[in-house]
């Protein structure tokens, strides 16, 4: 007989739709591509993706996270019998230049991309400015996790099976002008469906939450401890991306009901609890203009 208790008792959890590691199809022969996949929700999407069979290419600053994090979950692979792999590349996000040679060296490497997750993203961290001199919450969350998909845009579009859509390009923090102007501009009209997605986590307790404290002092405190004793794990934050990016309930019969949408949970109501901010769609193309002028501006192309 099952246990008729709950298999978590993070309220967070308890109050919002899931989707669980079980619930992912097998995903043989697919490549899937995840940023901030060393540590915090990365981590636990790119470890789900692999160990359901896919070949995982993560990305992350840290040296030490990432090479830790690539030995922790092939050894796991390797005991569980699972037939995919994870690989790490240290990628500084802080630099454009750098973020595009990697995507560029993907492009080439790969011949094929199924999933890609933007998850690297900066929290409520204090000022200050990345390399390329720009804020670092606007350049890491919103200029250079983009630009990896504006330079794998080579890369070819394989469909196993030809009932779901070939490309899912999921942002876990919230990049709802992003997804949505990538979806109207470059995503319409294609012979094969690329699907634009941009999920919330949820509050999720993760190393994140440090930061309220240095951002906000007593009452950052007081926020942190709430966060991380109210919050999800960041096993079950890592739902909302991989509901997004695996979920067979989302197909080639109806992926258009998904596109450029905004979701607050897995099976949630798209584009619910948007600011009017993130629902205007002239503020929208401003800021993809805003981005592209300032990729120009740094990579010395233009990525329009």
């Amino acid at each position: 007989m099952s246990s008729l208790k709950p298999d978590t008792t993070n309220i967070a959890t308890l109050i919002s739709r899931r989707f669980k590691p079980e619930q992912i199809p097998d995903l043989t022969g697919r490549v899937a591509l995840v940023t901030g996949g060393s540590a915090g929700i990365g981590f636990h999407a790119a470890a789900a993706l692999a160990q359901h069979n896919a070949k995982v290419l993560i990305c992350s600053a840290n040296p030490e996270h990432g090479t830790n994090a690539e030995k922790e979950m092939n050894e796991s692979l390797k005991q569980t019998g699972s037939t995919g792999s994870v690989q790490w590349t240290q990628v500084d996000f802080g630099n454009l230049k750098q973020v595009d040679a990697y995507a560029k060296r993907v492009a080439q490497e790969q011949d094929r991309l199924d999933i890609l997750l933007l998850n690297a993203a900066i929290g409520q961290a204090p000022f200050g400015l990345t390399a390329d001199g720009l804020e670092r919450h606007f350049k890491v969350d919103d200029i250079d996790s983009p630009s990896v998909g504006y330079s794998l845009k080579s890369v070819t579009v394989c469909i196993k099976g030809g009932d779901q859509p070939g490309h899912r390009w999921v942002k876990t923090v919230g990049m709802i002008h992003l997804a949505r102007q990538l979806a109207q501009r470059k995503l319409s009209g294609l012979p094969k469906p690329i699907l634009a997605m941009s999920v919330h986590p949820g509050t999720v307790d993760t190393d994140v939450q440090k930061t309220w404290s240095e951002s906000y002092g007593v009452l950052g405190k007081v926020l942190e401890g709430l966060s991380r004793g109210l919050g999800k794990s960041a096993e079950e934050g890592a739902g909302a991306s991989l509901w997004a990016a695996t979920c067979t309930d989302i197909n080639g019969s109806n992926w258009e009901e998904f596109q450029g949408s905004f979701f607050m949970e897995p099976y949630g109501k798209p584009n619910q609890s948007e600011s009017k901010i993130a629902s205007d769609q002239t503020v929208g193309e401003n800021f993809w203009k805003l981005c592209v002028q300032l990729t120009e501006e740094l990579l010395g192309e233009r990525l329009e």
